[in-house]
């Protein structure tokens, strides 16, 4: 990366880690208006909005289930 020197093992991966030195985000939810750099992370917020929620606790004396494995790591 030439603002920041940091190495990348192919060009996908730096063109990922370029749009954090970019203010531009491009991708804008269509319910709430949040808006993101990148196209995944815009899919992943849209989760957020529907009542589909997949990851599910474990734990027997617990009932609570979350739209990504990200939000079920955290509870």
């Amino acid at each position: 990366c030439v603002v920041c020197l940091k190495t990348f093992n192919n060009s996908s991966a730096l063109a990922k880690h370029k749009l954090i030195h970019s203010d531009d985000r491009k991708y804008c939810c269509p319910v709430c208006t949040k808006s993101f750099k990148r196209q995944d992370h815009l899919h992943g917020h849209m989760m957020t909005h529907s009542t589909k929620k997949p990851y599910e606790c474990q734990f027997t004396q617990c009932d609570k289930s979350y739209c990504d494995a990200r939000s079920l790591r955290r509870h």
